[in-house]
């Protein structure tokens, strides 16, 4: 299942993250970078060797993955699990109320801005489904049509438990109902 993250429509601060995280090394360097990023004080550090801190998300700051870069991402997912004669599936990931706290923390320059984007995002991924035949959760066309008002915590983003049982219930049949690969 490919269901994306809210963080991809966040300011980034300064760059993309394809850029900021784009980093060539080889094998024993890449595990001591990764042994070191696990730790916050450990990726203020890289951050700041590498010019970028993860942590100055600026009103100013691009996209973290603009529109053509997650449209491109997700047909990509979509090669890659295809590749290897397995079957993938899209979520659209569902909204509740967007909160001012992502104002405050620099991830948005609005709550508007942040619910135009996101629906923005959904609508890429059900045009990629579309356009690809890949199979489809609308998690955010489900949720919205609900009638419930208990499926998403206070921050509008994350999942409460019901939310997530709603979720599992409807992507169970989904999954149930893929025809092996080269079946379809």
């Amino acid at each position: 299942t490919i269901y994306f993250g809210w963080n991809d429509h966040w300011l980034s601060g300064q760059k993309p993250d394809n850029i900021i995280m784009a980093v060539e090394m080889g094998p024993v360097a890449a595990k001591m970078y990764g042994a070191v990023n696990r730790l916050r004080l450990g990726q203020l550090i890289l951050g700041a060797a590498a010019g970028h801190s993860r942590y100055t998300s600026g009103i100013d700051g691009e996209l973290r993955v603009p529109p053509a870069e997650y449209r491109s991402n997700l047909k990509a997912f979509i090669g890659e699990i295809r590749s290897v004669d397995a079957r993938p599936v899209l979520i659209t990931a569902p909204r509740g109320n967007i909160t001012e706290d992502l104002v405050s923390s620099r991830q948005i320059k609005s709550v508007e801005d942040a619910s135009r984007l996101h629906d923005q995002y959904v609508e890429i991924t059900r045009q990629v489904a579309a356009e690809t035949k890949t199979p489809l959760l609308d998690a955010a066309e489900l949720f919205a049509t609900s009638g419930s008002t208990n499926l998403m915590k206070a921050d509008g983003i994350h999942l409460t438990p019901e939310g997530l049982n709603l979720l599992a219930s409807n992507l169970f049949p989904v999954i149930k109902g893929l025809r092996p690969a080269g079946q379809e």
